[in-house]
């Protein structure tokens, strides 16, 4: 079996939870047949090879989004509105469909030499699949308009706002057409596959590296790990550090926070040594990090998908406290170390409780849970069992969970 993976670049090393689900479905695929891969990368950066070492063809092609004109306009409320009102495409999607980039595309990449293309995402599926001659698979992943819309509720009023609350309608509207242009559309959990269903409508859930052991040496600290630029994620620590973070130091004056990341640098200026909080930017090597918190935290109110920063912090034993919309599509049982509170100070209570009681059972099972249910390598598998389905080279059923 032939396949086609088209992606935009991943980072080396893994720091993103997008670029982690996108390497490993890379690794089901080139298992499951032999793998070639279309990749977009931004204008000026440098592709990374490691990702792609398992491909028998890597094509680069430069991915300049918007052109420089839209993007002045978009700096602006009426040139925003313009781009709103007076083009079809979501802002999102703007370049994408250059007829000197499809012209190029069809020169450099025969697709009807593919069984199978495999895009992950939308943002450049929507204007290359009426080029492909063969089945379809769209990683849809998590739902963009949904994010959108979360984070535009939560931030204060601005002169383009309303022309964003109509790109999430824009963004609604072709997320909703999804499963008509493609032979199958994947997403990370059986509550994002019920917002559109469909028949070919599959998951294909998130998942973590569960190590074979771990040390725990629990102090009164709490840590969250991820992209500190990704709003969401920005919005969520915000609304903890200034809401929850004074009620976890009135009850526990000695409890510090850390904060690993990408991005870190707003994190830093605002926060680092203050109050007990570390920033401690990117990390490789996240073990010592799990090894010393009494609890991870994801107080999220915006985003989509599922959060693979829980799973992980559950395959160390380590427990979490989460908004629920952190905890979004993870079935995971409400005894097995994840606690979902949305009230602040339900949240802080709940941080308390594992700050002044490190010792938890239920984090131990909830461990055992993810090595059962959300394993990578399982989910390795799963992907190329739906490959093969979706190309008709196997009777199995597509989708599910591993």
């Amino acid at each position: 079996m032939r396949i086609l993976y088209v992606t935009p670049d991943i980072s080396w090393p893994l720091a993103f939870g997008g670029d982690i689900r996108k390497w490993n479905v890379l690794q089901g695929l080139t298992a499951a047949g032999e793998t070639d891969a279309l990749v977009f990368v931004r204008r000026g950066r440098h592709l990374h090879d490691a990702p792609f070492r398992q491909c028998r063809r890597v094509i680069a092609v430069d991915d300049d989004g918007m052109t420089e004109a839209d993007r002045r306009r978009y700096q602006s409320t009426l040139g925003r509105g313009l781009l709103t009102l007076g083009r079809r495409w979501p802002y999102e999607y703007l370049g994408g469909d250059r007829p000197e980039l499809l012209a190029d595309l069809t020169l450099r990449v025969r697709f009807d030499t593919y069984d199978l293309v495999w895009f992950a995402g939308a943002r450049r599926a929507i204007h290359l699949c009426p080029l492909v001659g063969c089945p379809t698979i769209l990683d849809g992943d998590d739902f963009e308009y949904l994010r959108e819309w979360l984070v535009l509720r939560a931030e204060p009023w601005y002169g383009a706002k309303v022309w964003n609350y109509l790109n999430v309608v824009k963004l609604w509207t072709i997320e909703r057409s999804l499963s008509r242009r493609f032979s199958a559309v994947l997403r990370s959990s059986a509550e994002d596959a019920r917002r559109h269903p469909d028949r070919n409508v599959f998951v294909v859930p998130n998942g973590t590296d569960v190590p074979g052991e771990v040390e725990r040496a629990p102090e009164r600290r709490l840590l969250f790990v991820g992209d500190l630029g990704y709003e969401p994620n920005r919005q969520g620590l915000e609304w903890f550090i200034r809401d929850a973070w004074p009620l976890v130091r009135r009850r526990v004056p000695d409890a510090q926070l850390d904060l690993a990341g990408r991005n870190e640098e707003w994190a830093r200026s605002r926060h680092h040594g203050r109050d007990g909080i570390e920033v401690h930017g990117f990390v490789l090597d996240l073990k010592p990090y799990y090894r010393r918190a009494a609890a991870s935290i994801a107080p999220l109110h915006a985003g989509g998908g599922t959060r693979l920063k829980i799973l992980e912090s559950l395959a160390h034993a380590v427990p979490v406290v989460s908004t629920h919309l952190g905890a979004f599509g993870l079935d995971i049982p409400a005894d097995h170390g994840l606690v979902r509170e949305d009230d602040v100070e339900r949240f802080a209570a709940a941080c308390v409780d594992v700050l002044t009681q490190p010792t938890n059972d239920a984090a131990d099972r909830g461990r055992a849970f993810i090595a059962e249910h959300y394993d990578w390598r399982a989910i390795r598998e799963l992907v190329g069992r739906t490959a093969r389905r979706v190309a008709g080279r196997d009777t199995a059923a597509a989708g599910g969970t591993p």
